[in-house]
């Protein structure tokens, strides 16, 4: 389950589906979002960022873990994206909405940069069991996930660097 940003919808879900979105105000449903035949549900996150307005939801399909993202103002999906090889078992959203990450089943780490819907980071064997939960730091630079296997880890995110652009830049205007 979660809030969005703005407190208008709760989104609720089991793994076989639908996921049932409410509206706070009315208390009645608002929309029921489906994924394809064979698929299971996993957990979900609205944006946090204010500016696009989606809904994430994590999903089983065969032995891979996608996400899947829903636009909040028509509740139509706009896209999904294969993030994982193996089921994923935990989910969060930076507080700043530039961040998810998803824990497996096998105990991976990743780190997706939502802009993008791609890999940021990833740590491959960070819990020795499966990934139980995970919460993004306030300033969104550190991640702690606990396991199955009673451990906790907290992973820095890593700086990207930007070393080509700026040599390209030094050599162009120097005039070598």
């Amino acid at each position: 389950m979660d809030f969005s940003l703005d407190g208008t919808f709760l989104a609720s879900l089991g793994d076989s589906g639908p996921c049932r979105i409410w509206n706070l105000s009315t208390s009645a449903p608002a929309a029921s979002l489906s994924v394809d035949k064979g698929e299971r549900l996993g957990s979900c996150r609205f944006s946090r960022d204010g500016v696009r307005p989606l809904l994430f939801i994590t999903v089983k399909q065969g032995d891979k873990g996608l996400i899947a993202y829903w636009d909040t103002n028509t509740w139509k999906k706009v896209g999904a994206q294969v993030i994982e090889k193996n089921p994923i078992s935990a989910f969060s959203i930076s507080s700043d909405g530039k961040f998810l990450a998803t824990g497996t089943s096998e105990g991976d780490i990743s780190i997706i940069e939502v802009g993008k819907m791609r890999p940021y980071q990833k740590v491959k064997g960070a819990h020795m069991f499966f990934v139980s939960s995970m919460e993004f730091s306030r300033d969104s630079r550190g991640l702690v996930s606990a396991s199955g296997d009673s451990s906790l880890k907290v992973t820095k995110l890593e700086e990207q660097r930007h070393e080509a652009v700026l040599l390209f830049y030094l050599v162009k205007n120097r005039g070598f």
